[in-house]
Formats: structure tokens, C-alpha cells, sequence
């Protein structure tokens, strides 16, 4: 990594790497893999090096979640609509009772997927969500009673008023199941494109 500015000396600096591949295994428990170093370098010297290097425990690759369908209405851009997916759970989630059921819209959606003069109203059936709410801009998030989900059952869930974006193809739409206790992703799905 190289910066575009010059760092100011006894700081602290937080870096985050994104899409990095990690080693993958099928063990159901996490696993501890070597000992990584971290190196500051200046105009080729090396300056720095973390003094105790550090190991990485990674659980094992995340299920696939699946979505058999999806509809919106009214699909004209620009519409606040109703979005119904169709939702098929293939990991035993009732192993992790405390999820989450996380929708990542595409980026065409804009930072204001739900307007702030509205409410988000989510339902799905069987009842499993208890919650939902949008964090971050285009991200919507549903608690979940997973022990009324099975494995293989397929769960329409609704999210109402929904900002349509210009007409045209959005990019991808992730999906995924997360306990909410570690953090670990237990499910994931990068779904099929739809037209506006």
C-alpha cells in the first residue's frame, strides 16, 4: 500500500483492507493460521515492523443462501415500491439463535433507500423478522426468529416503500445471514439482476 500524503509521526492510523481471499477449509470450527508481520517502508528502507506478529482464526466458509424470486411493484423508476424476495435457507439456523437477515441494495439505489419522511415497514411469513430497520445507506437489516425457520424452507420477505432508482439494469444485490453474537457470516448470496 502506498498513501498519497505523508503520515505524521507518533500517530495511530487505522487501515482497513477489503476483498482480500482467505484460505478456505470445511472444518465446523474456526482454525488459527500463521503469524502475519506488518512493515512500514520509507523511500525504500524499511522503518517499521509490528513487534509481535499476529494469527488469524477464520470459521469455516459461509453457507449459500438462495432467492428463488423477486418482484417489486410498481417497477417504474423513481417509485417508492414493494419488494417481496423469496427467500430459501440452506444452513441449520437453528444452530444460531441470535441472526440477522442483511439486504445490500445495489449502488444505483442512492443513499436514501428509504426516505426519511417515511417508515420502514418489513413483514415476512411465517412471521420471522421481529425487526427491521436500514444502517448504513442501502443496507436493511431483519432480526430474525430462526427457530421457526428449517432448513430448506423458502420465506417471503416484504419490505414496503422502497425508492426505485432510474430505469435501467442494477448491479449486484448481496444477501446475507449473519450471527449477530460473533459477527460470523453464516450465509451469503450475491443474487440476479432485475430491470427498472
Amino acid at each position: 500500500m502506498v498513501t498519497s500524503t505523508e503520515l505524521a509521526s507518533n500517530k495511530i492510523f487505522e487501515i482497513t483492507f477489503f476483498k482480500i481471499d482467505v484460505p478456505t477449509h470445511s472444518s465446523d470450527t474456526s482454525q488459527t493460521y500463521s503469524p502475519f508481520t506488518i512493515e512500514g517502508w520509507y523511500d525504500g528502507l524499511q522503518v517499521a515492523e509490528t513487534l509481535s506478529p499476529g494469527s488469524v482464526d477464520l470459521g469455516k466458509a459461509p453457507e449459500s443462501l438462495y432467492i428463488k424470486n423477486i418482484d417489486f411493484y410498481p417497477q417504474n423508476e423513481g417509485e417508492y415500491a414493494t419488494y417481496t424476495f423469496d427467500v430459501e435457507f440452506r444452513v441449520d439456523v437453528a444452530k444460531n439463535s441470535n441472526t440477522k437477515l442483511m439486504f445490500v441494495f445495489p449502488d444505483e439505489y442512492g443513499s436514501e433507500l428509504v426516505p426519511v419522511t417515511k417508515r420502514l415497514i418489513c413483514t415476512s411469513s411465517p412471521r420471522t423478522a421481529t425487526d427491521c430497520y436500514v444502517s448504513e445507506p442501502r443496507e436493511v437489516h431483519f432480526d430474525v426468529f430462526i427457530e421457526s425457520v428449517t432448513p430448506q424452507q423458502v420465506v417471503p420477505i416484504t419490505i414496503f416503500g422502497i425508492s426505485n432508482p432510474t430505469a435501467g439494469f442494477p448491479s449486484t444485490l448481496y444477501t446475507y445471514l449473519i450471527n449477530t453474537d460473533s459477527k460470523e457470516v453464516l450465509a451469503y448470496l450475491e443474487s440476479n439482476r432485475w430491470e427498472i
